[in-house]
């Protein structure tokens, strides 16, 4: 008995002496470091530092949600660089939020894996670092004493991104146009070209400012500066309605004074027979 349970604990030992050496090899790679995720309206990029390696050496890219049963095993890729676009590799991105595993393969060997911070599309999930779109170029324009704010429409910008990915026709962009204290929200829906919304204000001012927020689904919509516009709110009419009716009144004087001085001339041509033909004639 004594005998068998000695042999029990010597090969509990060696696997446990086996395991720490197969381990030992196995992570003598170093890991990579400093993982960073940068995301913008057009996509998600993750970038790590890694050192100590070979020209050979590659890294495997694992893509993992934090929450929900999307896809149970994580998107993987392979890479050479320290650089990756994993936009390709994030799914329901209206509502989860993710991590990125990144681990060096070099010479048969791997390292650990090194996680990046949790990032996420959608502003209600609590995340490290929340992606955001922007809005496209923004026109201000006066119009009937109000400042009106035009741009071309995000859900149709971003319609290929991963933030609106699987967007349906039904969503729309909620904003909000803020200046001062005041506030006007608008919607625009997909069916949009371009959104167009306007803002009145109780006073003239030197300067008309506003700023822009709002959201698709879950995803943020951000201005990326303070919107402005010099000038009054109700100007003239365009010099085009000015100019155009002077040139037709000049236009009309013009060919009045040309048909008068014909006329003119032609009675005057007439007086002047009738009166050479009243005049005798002397042999």
């Amino acid at each position: 008995m004594r005998a068998h349970v000695r042999r029990i604990l010597d090969t509990l030992t060696f696997l446990t002496v086996l395991t720490a050496a197969l381990s030992r090899v196995t992570h003598s790679v170093p890991a990579p470091s400093n993982v960073s995720v940068t995301c913008d309206s057009y996509g998600v990029v993750v970038e790590w530092t890694a050192t100590n390696l070979s020209e050979k050496a590659d890294f495997l890219l694992e893509v993992k949600p934090d929450i929900g049963l999307f896809y149970k095993t994580p998107m993987q890729n392979i890479t050479k660089y320290r650089r990756f676009n994993i936009s390709d590799l994030l799914l329901d991105t209206a509502y989860n939020r993710y991590f990125v595993k990144v681990k060096a393969r070099d010479g048969g060997q791997e390292s650990d894996f090194a996680e990046s911070q949790i990032f996420s599309f959608n502003h209600l999930q609590t995340a490290t670092i929340v992606c955001k779109l922007e809005f496209p170029t923004v026109t201000l324009f006066p119009r009937d004493g109000n400042l009106f704010v035009k741009f071309v429409n995000p859900l149709h910008v971003y319609r290929d991104t991963p933030a609106l990915r699987d967007l349906m026709r039904t969503e729309e962009l909620k904003y909000t146009l803020v200046s001062g204290k005041i506030s006007k929200n608008a919607t625009c829906s997909f069916e949009k070209r371009e959104c167009e919304s306007s803002v009145s204000f109780p006073e003239e001012q030197e300067e008309y400012c506003v700023n822009l927020s709002g959201r698709i689904r879950q995803t943020l919509v951000q201005g990326i500066e303070l919107y402005c516009y010099s000038g009054t709110l109700n100007p003239g009419p365009p010099v085009i309605e000015i100019v155009i009716p002077v040139l037709v009144v000049s236009l009309l004087f013009l060919l009045l004074s040309l048909a008068t001085a014909f006329l003119v001339i032609c009675l005057s041509k007439k007086i002047k027979e009738k009166n050479l033909s009243m005049i005798p004639r002397f042999l």
